[in-house]
Order: structure tokens, then C-alpha cells, then sequence
């Protein structure tokens, strides 16, 4: 880290697993120290980007479960409802 400061010593950085920060890690746009990628603050945006579209990824597919699972079950009063907003 010390020398990342070195080389810009007015940004602020964050430490992050490196596994988190591949895509910096290729373009060289982070330092690598230990496992640990310093990731400057104008570059995390990209890895809270990835997190979300991880996140939002795995709740669409869990959604998708439950909606047919719902939309068939003529017994609630939602079915019916969620049924017609497919078609």
C-alpha cells in the first residue's frame, strides 16, 4: 500500500479481495499486495456494479421460482391476478 500512496498519494483507496477486482486487476488499474487488491475510490464503482448484478441476478431467478409457483395456484388470491399480467 505504501507504494501505491507513492504513486498517488491524494487518492483514497479500499481494500478488497482480489478475486473482486479481476477486471481492475487486468486493466492494471489497481495495486496487488497479498491476496488484496487497493482499489482507488474513482475505480469501486465498478465492483459494487458487479456485486449488484450478482445480487439482483440470483433474486430474478429466485423471483422467476416463485412466480410460477403462485401463478398456478388457482387456491390464492394473487394467482389468478399474476396469471393475466403474464399473458
Amino acid at each position: 500500500l505504501s507504494q501505491a500512496r507513492r504513486l498517488a498519494p491524494q487518492l483514497s483507496y479500499y481494500r478488497v479481495p482480489f478475486v473482486q477486482a479481476l477486471e481492475l486487476v487486468s486493466k492494471c488499474e489497481c495495486y496487488v499486495e497479498k491476496g488484496q487488491a487497493y482499489v482507488p475510490l474513482v475505480r469501486i464503482v465498478s465492483i459494487v456494479a458487479a456485486k449488484f448484478r450478482v445480487s439482483l441476478s440470483k433474486s430474478l431467478a429466485l423471483a422467476a421460482c416463485v412466480f410460477g409457483q403462485v401463478a398456478h395456484d388457482e387456491a390464492s388470491r394473487i394467482g389468478p391476478s399474476l396469471k393475466s399480467m403474464n399473458s
